[in-house]
């Protein structure tokens, strides 16, 4: 578990590991150089329960913490769980029984209901209504992040690639496409077994999110590895992320009262929507009546269908 700053949700995050239904695990919290109560809160916990360890460090990134906390386990799977998520009572134990049913995989993630400070609000992400296990493989994740970010991982895989990239703003994006293009196998449990908090994180930045996954293409582009997908599906999933970043881009900052580039949304944007109609009518109204566009951006966003939004 990285933690930086998260005095507000880290308590939740820490009980429901405390809460799960077998006993034998333990928790390693990397404090990246955190300014408020959080390191406090963790050695609390630590002084009550030695399977609760705590390290600090100068801020370095959600990436590098999680280097540190998984070089520092002693078990051949690893649980990555943020500050602000939750993991159910019984993911471990499910989680472990799915993983000797299903043996050979590298990865196993599960599905995850939202939350925000009024309670469960919907499905994460994900192909819902699904009762079998599934794969996801290098070319699913052209289309955006398929793997939930609290699953279950070979701790050896890795590590073998270098572990997270601290560099990286989509940090668990990149070592899930990182695992995949170099080999490892993905399965999984459709099985909602995980929280994830709307209120916090880098989700609020999806334009530099988008940009981060365009940039792991781009390397990926010259790779040698076994997983690599065909690249002219590298190529047009490059051009549909540095689309939907344009996009984002114009419509956060209209969302910030700033109208000029979303007035003028660059032709960058084109493959953030749904086909060359649809973009040039968008352009004209939201050249004319930015706000009459962001209106419709907003009903398109809650009905889950704005191809803007990331992937």
């Amino acid at each position: 578990m990285p933690a930086y700053n998260a005095s507000t949700t880290i308590v939740s995050s820490i009980e429901s590991v405390i809460a799960q239904t077998i006993p034998e695990w333990e928790l390693i919290v990397v404090d990246d150089g955190s300014q408020d109560d959080t390191a406090r809160i963790v050695e609390a916990y630590a002084d009550k329960d030695a399977r609760i360890r705590v390290y600090s460090q100068a801020n370095q990134g959600a990436g590098a913490a999680r280097n540190s906390a998984i070089r520092a386990a002693h078990a051949e799977h690893v649980i990555l769980l943020d500050s602000d998520d939750l993991l159910v009572p019984e993911y471990m134990s499910r989680m472990t029984a799915f993983r000797h049913r299903y043996p050979g995989y590298d990865i196993y993630s599960c599905h995850a209901f939202t939350f925000d400070e009024k309670g469960p609000t919907g499905v994460f992400q994900g192909r819902r209504n699904l009762c079998t296990p599934y794969e996801v493989t290098a070319s699913d994740m052209l289309g955006g992040n398929q793997i939930y970010v609290s699953a279950v991982v070979r701790r050896d895989a890795v590590l073998g690639i270098g572990g997270f990239r601290p560099e990286r703003y989509a940090e668990d994006y990149d070592l899930w496409v990182r695992l995949l293009v170099s080999g490892a196998r993905h399965l999984a449990n459709p099985q909602e077994l995980g929280g994830y908090n709307l209120c916090g994180g880098k989700s609020a930045d999806r334009s530099r999110e988008l940009r981060s996954a365009s940039d792991t293409w781009l390397e990926v582009l010259s790779s040698r590895d076994p997983g690599v997908p065909e690249r002219d599906s590298i190529r047009q999933a490059v051009q549909r992320f540095e689309a939907m970043a344009a996009r984002w881009s114009a419509e956060h900052a209209a969302e910030m009262g700033e109208y000029g580039p979303i007035r003028r949304l660059d032709r960058r944007a084109r493959g953030a929507y749904r086909n060359g109609v649809t973009f040039w009518s968008a352009r004209l109204l939201a050249s004319v009546a930015p706000w009459a566009y962001m209106s419709l951006v907003h009903r398109a966003r809650a009905r889950g269908s704005c191809r803007g939004t990331g992937p």
